[in-house]
């Protein structure tokens, strides 16, 4: 890290609740009618982080009303945004245009939220503030802080690089260069926004990400494309985004979590339009019944299937599917995927035979996961995943953590 600044202590917070724990039960029948579900927390937060950056009033809609979206949204208000929750789902955000945020008088908090975090952080880097960025323990921002620090931001933290974090931004931001996680790459882009010239990113995996929609939406200069496997962003300096009003598209993670749920508890038939098509593909080779975002029970299949493609999040939904398929399952090059391990985790708490063998991982397929166990993995896909266990597994499964209403309402 690089200059560091003097870290003034912040203001004490009261500690941040923890997520309640909730039991997921098989439901006492199928599962039936239409799942209209709200965009994803990632996509939700990041429309409104580049609505405070734009000029007008945005409207955006079909967000998800958790606690990423509110401590996102106070955030913005302590750097100069107006910020107005309009119904649940619906805010109004007038932005400053970019280099118009304010220094905030209050430390911003982003709760248990890395994701929240790294965008308070871009936003700051971006701009001449000085930031407290506060968050809970448990959270390591090693990686954050180093990328801010690249971008010409000075960041201090604890030792290990724990919250909070002193963030003094950059005067004149530098555009950021070189392969970043895909988790890394909306702060980075945020703070590019702000900078003098190009920001080139390489991601990894060929799958857009979901910031190059949003960018070009908001009026952003964006190319992409896919090379040696990966994901490459240029990203244009010192824009003039434009206000919009926008109805973000449903998450397509929970999507298509609803959709292989109703595939595996019997007499369902449900509707969830939204998910990703490549996911769904794989989830019809298992055997699903699945057109049109319409799910019905049909029993699952073992098969060898090609993971590396899949969309971010996706792998644990597949592995699940492949859980409870009859026969065993190979999901080739699924090991690289930086879910790999968790998954792996997360069905073996579940009572699932699965492990990895070389570049893929193995699912045996003998039975399906008797469940009973508890997650406190708060990735969004495992906690999608650990839902559909819980509806389709004899003993249920343990979440902590917030799932969307819509997704506990199909399981009453």
């Amino acid at each position: 890290m690089s200059n560091p600044v003097a870290m003034s202590q912040p203001a004490a917070a009261e500690p941040e609740p923890a997520a309640p724990a909730c039991r997921i039960m098989p439901p006492a029948h199928g599962l039936r009618g239409h799942a209209a579900l709200p965009a994803a927390p990632e996509a939700a937060c990041l429309a409104m982080a580049l609505a405070a950056l734009s000029a007008g009033r945005s409207t955006l809609s079909n967000l998800p009303d958790g606690p990423e979206t509110q401590h996102l949204a106070a955030g913005l208000r302590a750097l100069g945004a107006e910020v107005v929750s309009l119904a649940p789902g619906v805010w109004r955000i007038a932005g400053r245009g970019i280099g118009g945020l304010v220094e905030p008088a209050a430390v911003l908090r982003a709760g248990g939220s890395a994701m929240v975090a790294g965008l308070l952080g871009g936003l700051a880097a971006g701009h001449p503030v000085f930031a407290v960025l506060e968050a809970l323990p448990g959270l390591c921002f090693e990686t954050l802080a180093q990328s801010l620090s690249a971008v010409g931001a000075r960041v201090a933290g604890r030792a290990g690089h724990r919250p909070p974090l002193a963030i003094q931004g950059a005067a004149d931001p530098l555009p950021a260069e070189g392969p970043v996680s895909r988790d890394l790459a909306p702060p980075l882009l945020l703070a590019g926004l702000a900078a003098r010239g190009h920001t080139h990113l390489r991601l990894p995996g060929p799958a857009p990400h979901p910031a190059e929609a949003l960018l070009r939406c908001f009026g952003a200069v964006l190319d992409a494309g896919t090379v040696a496997a990966g994901r490459h962003l240029t990203l244009r300096g010192q824009p003039e985004l434009h206000a919009v009003t926008h109805a973000l598209p449903p998450d397509p993670l929970a999507a298509a979590a609803a959709l292989l749920a109703a595939s595996l508890v019997p007499g369902s038939e449900l509707r969830a339009p939204g998910a990703d098509p490549g996911l769904l593909a794989a989830l019809r080779a298992l055997g699903a019944d699945i057109g049109d975002g319409t799910a019905r029970h049909a029993p699952l299949r073992g098969a060898v299937l090609q993971a590396g493609a899949l969309p971010e999040g996706a792998l644990p939904l597949l592995a699940t599917a492949c859980a409870f398929a009859r026969g065993p399952s190979r999901l080739c090059g699924a090991a690289a995927d930086p879910a790999a391990a968790a998954t792996l985790a997360l069905l073996a708490t579940q009572g699932a035979t699965a492990r990895q063998d070389g570049d893929d991982l193995i699912l045996s397929g003998t039975a399906p996961p008797p469940g009973g166990g508890h997650t406190t993995l708060k990735e969004h896909g495992i906690m999608m995943s650990a839902w559909v266990i819980g509806l389709a597994a004899p003993g249920g499964a343990g979440i902590d953590g917030l799932l969307p209403p819509v997704l506990l309402g199909l399981g009453a």
